[in-house]
This record gives C-alpha cells, sequence and structure tokens, in this order.
C-alpha cells in the first residue's frame, strides 16, 4: 500500500533537488567558461607581449642577417616553463653557420620565452619587458656566443689541488698502519700471556 498522505510536499521537494541539480551544472559551466576564458586572455596577452617586444622580428633579423640565412626557427607553445616562446637554433659558429639536423640538439641557441607578462632570453629574465631592452640581451648574447661557456670553465677552476686529494689520503694511510700495529701488539700480548712468558 502506496502512503499518499502528503503528495505535494513529497512533490514540492523532489522539483526543488531537480532545480537545486540544474542550477550546480550550471555554475560548474560557468567555472569552465571563466577559466577557458581566462586562459585564452592569458594566451592573449603572452603572444601581444611577444608581438609588443618584437621577439619574431629580431629573431628574423638575427636569422637573416648574422646566421646568413642558416638556423632553424620555432614557435614553441606551452613549453613547460614558458606559456609561449620562439626559438632560434643553429650549429657551426656566427662566422659560419649551418642549419641543425632534424631531432638533434644544435651547439647554439636563442629562446625567447614569455610566462605570467614576464619575459626570458635563454632563461635570464629581461626587465623591463621592452623591445630596446630585448634588443640589448640579444646583442650581449649573440656576441658571446662563440665564445667558450662560463660553465665549462668553472669546474677546471674549482678542481682541488694533489696537496687537498694527497692529505685524506694521506691519513687513511697511517690510521690503517696504526691499527695494523694496534692488532700486531694485542695478538703479541696474547700468545705471551699464552705461551707463559
Amino acid at each position: 500500500m502506496v502512503d499518499n498522505s502528503n503528495p505535494t510536499t513529497q512533490n514540492d521537494d523532489w522539483l526543488t533537488e531537480l532545480q537545486l541539480i540544474r542550477e550546480e551544472a550550471k555554475a560548474e559551466q560557468r567555472e569552465k567558461q571563466a577559466a577557458r576564458e581566462a586562459q585564452a586572455a592569458q594566451l592573449k596577452s603572452t603572444v601581444d607581449l611577444l608581438k609588443q617586444v618584437n621577439g619574431l622580428e629580431f629573431l628574423r633579423d638575427i636569422q637573416k642577417n648574422v646566421l646568413n640565412g642558416q638556423g632553424l626557427l620555432e614557435q614553441l607553445d606551452d613549453t613547460g616553463k614558458y606559456e609561449r616562446a620562439l626559438a632560434l637554433r643553429w650549429d657551426g659558429s656566427i662566422a659560419a653557420p649551418t642549419r641543425p639536423k632534424e631531432g638533434e640538439q644544435a651547439q647554439h641557441g636563442i629562446l625567447i620565452g614569455v610566462t605570467k607578462d614576464q619575459l626570458f632570453v635563454n632563461e635570464n629574465r629581461v626587465s623591463p619587458a621592452t623591445a630596446q631592452t630585448l634588443q640589448k640581451s640579444l646583442l650581449q648574447l649573440l656576441r658571446n656566443a662563440d665564445k667558450p661557456q662560463q660553465t665549462e670553465s668553472k669546474p677546471q677552476q674549482n678542481t682541488p689541488s694533489s696537496k687537498n686529494t694527497f692529505t685524506p689520503l694521506k691519513w687513511a694511510v697511517i690510521l690503517g698502519l696504526l691499527f695494523i700495529i694496534f692488532v700486531l701488539v694485542v695478538l703479541g700480548i696474547i700468545l705471551l700471556v699464552n705461551t707463559g712468558y
């Protein structure tokens, strides 16, 4: 037997729950749409910043005028570190540049990256983010492109001298000899005690 004592209240609760489900779905859809719009606005902002500082034009100028048309110019989206990036890669020196082989790492490169309205050249922040400061950074980078990298020379400078390397070895030998002498003395005492002298 079905209890129909209060059908209006049950029906009102049912309809209220259905309406609540619909409103929750609409709110979730609005949040997703707002997130998509924010992401699109951020991407537009990064693209606008790259255009504002003439990033692509500068790399094209470098490729044409410095690298004699050689090198590989690429546009990278969401590199993980940057929301948008431009890369120019080449092999060889600036005097004799060549295009890098497909799938291989190039010897030299320039990476202009943008993230959260910040501009970077080869992971160094360019501030303020203007065309003039970007130009200066690129010129400095090109002047140093054929010079040996600082990171390669540092390990040679930090190499410990042979005197410093010898010191721990000397102490290890001394401690080893002392241990052997100690063991021999203990064995001698044991032999003396056991033989009755």
